[in-house]
């Protein structure tokens, strides 16, 4: 039973979700910036939640039956459900930061593009050929949203120390 949660908090992203949501806290608290909505939190959590949950969804069966691999599939309509949840809540907040659609629009594109190539439909196969970097580019989507984001979203200054931050959350990451 134990093991059972474990897995659905593991592999149905609600960890990455929350770590995502602790490292907005983490760049909140360590470069004191006041004025981030506590809806950009929820945003951050909500959306995590949707991409994660539709690229495993989208994942196709593998013939090396990893264990995450082998629970993905036996959990297809819980991806199914997560990822329909995470868009309704990411929506939602992402309507109460509507000032700063634009800016969360990027994010959600630059997201939306990790998983794009394992779409079946015409344009999105093409992305198949050109998706190198991978990694590289997940990082900087990662420093986007939990670093950058929350610095432009409160009206925070990007300064030296502010970029240096942003660069060393890249690198991490990476």
């Amino acid at each position: 039973m134990l093991r059972r949660l474990f897995n659905l908090f593991i592999f149905s992203s609600v960890y990455i979700a929350l770590g995502a949501v602790l490292m907005v806290y983490q760049t909140v608290d360590l470069l004191h910036i006041t004025g981030l909505a506590s809806s950009y939190y929820y945003f951050v959590f909500f959306s995590t939640l949707c991409s994660y949950n539709f690229h495993w969804y989208l994942t196709p069966p593998s013939s090396e039956q990893q264990m995450r691999v082998e629970w993905t599939q036996q959990h297809r309509s819980l991806h199914l459900i997560l990822f329909l949840v995470g868009t309704c809540g990411s929506t939602y907040f992402c309507l109460q930061l509507f000032d700063h659609i634009a800016w969360l629009a990027i994010g959600v594109i630059l997201t939306f593009l990790y998983s794009a190539p394992k779409i079946s439909f015409p344009p999105f196969t093409y992305l198949r050929k050109i998706a190198i970097g991978k990694t590289l580019f997940l990082s900087a989507v990662w420093m986007y949203v939990t670093s950058l984001l929350p610095l432009i979203i409160s009206g925070t200054a990007v300064l030296k120390a502010e970029w240096l931050f942003c660069l060393s959350r890249f690198f991490l990451i990476y």
